[in-house]
């Protein structure tokens, strides 16, 4: 009984949808109300997880369309200068978990794209604390 009645009413909606053609008038005159367009979620350009042992983290870039490799580099100081930073690893995989770090400290991670058209800039550093 419940599915059919669901059933009537998303086709009732359908035909208030095509009739009203976006009229705010329409739609509220029969009933029914504007819907919202669900908020499309944007994925972060670098996030870092814990792991279940200490000192070592997952990172997770949001990869990009053509990317053929990814570059990872890793700084251990506040508000790191260009020369501060080091390359950590080059993987063909839109994630990499890092080991050996020291548990306590903090670092700061960015991660660049390799695409056919060269090297992409790297994101904002994040800053985490390692456990």
């Amino acid at each position: 009984m419940i599915e059919a009645a669901d059933l009537l009413f998303i086709r009732q909606a359908h035909y208030v949808d095509s009739i009203a053609n976006g009229d705010e008038t329409k739609i509220l005159s029969s009933g029914f109300h504007e819907s919202k367009q669900p908020t499309p979620f944007n994925k972060p350009a670098i996030s870092a997880m814990d792991t279940a042992h200490s000192g070592i983290i997952k990172l997770i870039a949001k990869a990009i369309l053509g990317a053929r490799a990814y570059i990872w580099q890793m700084a251990t100081t506040a508000n790191p200068a260009d020369g501060d930073w080091v390359t950590i690893s080059t993987t063909t995989s839109a994630t990499y978990t890092h080991e050996g770090l020291v548990p306590g400290s903090y670092c700061e991670f960015r991660v660049a794209a390799v695409t056919p058209e060269g090297i992409s800039d790297y994101c904002d550093p994040i800053r985490k604390l390692i456990h």
